[in-house]
């Protein structure tokens, strides 16, 4: 699959989250993640692809029950 519409990247995350699309795709092409080693979750998703995907999903899970970073 490829990640390159919002569509795709609402899979994984709320896009509820952020105030905009762009927004989300700012987060989704630029923000690195600490927990994937400062990876964006656009460089999670195209090296890991389904596990990177299953991953982000269990952080995005782990986030919105109060954990942190």
């Amino acid at each position: 699959m490829d990640f390159t519409t919002l569509d795709h990247i609402a899979c994984f995350v709320d896009l509820s989250w952020f105030k905009s699309d762009h927004a989300a795709w700012a987060w989704y092409i630029g923000e690195p993640l600490l927990s994937f080693g400062q990876l964006t979750p656009a460089e999670v998703v195209r090296l890991f692809q389904e596990s990177g995907i299953v991953s982000l999903n269990d952080w995005v899970t782990e986030r919105e029950l109060g954990g942190f970073q």
